[in-house]
């Protein structure tokens, strides 16, 4: 719930306290830091974990006050005008109830069988709690989710492109973890400097869209586009080059840049552009429906793996885990061709 409430917001901030011209560039710079610290968290967990495992835990309470300490002296008080009812909470539990069923039906499935009548029920609940979901928020005056947004294509572009991203990107961070932990048995510390090299070229490639966008006017779907295009050729990589024996410097290092330089490229585009033309009290609402489509892609993605894997704990064969990175490409390949629609619309604006 913490969580729910500190990333929409934190977002929301950002658009509206940044200077008009500096929007996507803030925008960028938030998302390339939330990815470059669920990435490093191997790293810093594993060392915490050397000291004792509770300090996984207590480790955010410090981290905690800091940030609220920061947050009172350095974030502006922006206030805007809100309708002040409460949202529609059942529209809420909609939402809840469908992506759980959704989960749940997909990552079962290989246990209990497609077939089987608990798998086909939790499908169909999800289905069902779609389309109420979708109903209520279309006729509830304070929705969940405002569906009007979009109908903006640039939104619906950029929320669709960043939820197959993320799919994507969940699914070969934990695939490529369990895959350097049970099969190289690399510690926790390895396998989190192992996986380094990947938000590292994420953030110099997060650098360059920026200046592909503003010096040489690429528009942003060509941009997320490309870069999305380049993840998929990264994720294949994975399925051409990884052997059974450690084989890490040809194996995965050059996946990981590959990888990581397409998605820095894509994601932080799509998703700042899915916000910046948000007028100011649409600002913490976009913001959040954004935040929840990547978190929806996120779940479908690691459920995805899960089901193909058919563990949690990583133990399928490589020729599984091919056939894994074989969808995530495909995923990261769609959102290549739904990013296109991003910048349609601005780029008749400028002219």
């Amino acid at each position: 719930m913490g969580a729910a409430l500190l990333t929409p917001a934190s977002l929301g901030l950002v658009l509206t306290s940044a200077p008009a011209d500096k929007v996507e560039r803030y925008v960028k710079v938030w998302f390339t830091a939330g990815s470059l610290s669920g990435v490093c968290g191997p790293i810093f967990g594993g060392l915490l974990v050397q000291v004792s495992w509770r300090w996984l835990f207590l480790v955010n309470i410090p981290v905690g006050l800091l940030a609220i300490a920061l947050a009172a002296r350095l974030v502006a008080n922006v206030k805007h005008e809100q309708d002040d009812r409460l949202p529609d909470l059942l529209g809420g539990v909609l939402l809840i109830v469908m992506v759980g069923a959704l989960a749940l039906g997909v990552v079962k499935a290989p246990d209990w069988g497609w077939s089987d009548t608990r798998v086909i029920t939790s499908l169909v609940v999800a289905v069902v709690g779609l389309t109420a979901f979708l109903f209520r928020s279309s006729r509830h005056q304070v929705p969940v989710v405002d569906l009007s947004l979009f109908r903006d294509r640039i939104f619906a572009s950029a929320n669709l492109a960043g939820m197959l991203q993320l799919a994507s990107f969940a699914g070969l961070l934990l695939s490529t973890i369990l895959w350097l932990q049970n099969h190289w048995h690399y510690s926790a510390i390895k396998t989190g400097c192992a996986s380094l090299p990947g938000p590292i070229g994420f953030a110099l490639a997060a650098t360059a869209s920026e200046t592909l966008q503003r010096r040489f006017r690429i528009p942003a779907g060509v941009i997320a586009a490309v870069g999305s295009a380049i993840a998929s050729v990264g994720i294949l990589l994975f399925v051409v080059l990884l052997h059974n024996d450690p084989n890490y410097a040809s194996g995965i290092l050059p996946c990981w840049l590959l990888f990581g330089f397409g998605a820095g490229l894509a994601l932080p585009t799509v998703v700042s552009s899915a916000t910046v033309g948000l007028r100011p009290e649409q600002a913490a609402t976009g913001s959040a429906i954004v935040t929840m489509a990547t978190q929806i892609g996120s779940v479908v993605g690691i459920s995805i793996l899960v089901a193909m894997l058919g563990t949690a704990s990583g133990g399928a064969s490589l020729e599984t885990y091919r056939h894994a990175w074989l969808v995530t490409m495909a995923l990261m390949a769609a959102a290549a061709v739904v990013s296109l629609g991003v910048s349609q619309k601005r780029a008749v604006a400028v002219r």
